[in-house]
């Protein structure tokens, strides 16, 4: 399935975060997406102090 990723108003590191673990997060989902366990698609945002630091999604809009 398709996943796309949208990029982040923000690095991870500039809000705190640890960016090594956004990766993860990020790969995690992607390998989810592929073996279809995200029902159709998912999509994924993370957020901190209101700065998008993740947009990720993936998967299809109709499954037939």
């Amino acid at each position: 399935m398709a996943v796309w990723r949208q990029e982040p108003e923000v690095e991870p590191a500039a809000v705190g975060m640890d960016a090594a673990a956004i990766e993860a997060l990020a790969d995690r989902f992607s390998e989810a997406t592929a073996r279809g366990e995200l029902y159709g698609g998912a999509q994924l945002a993370v957020y901190r102090g209101g700065r998008l630091v993740l947009d990720i999604g993936g998967g299809i809009a109709r499954r037939r």
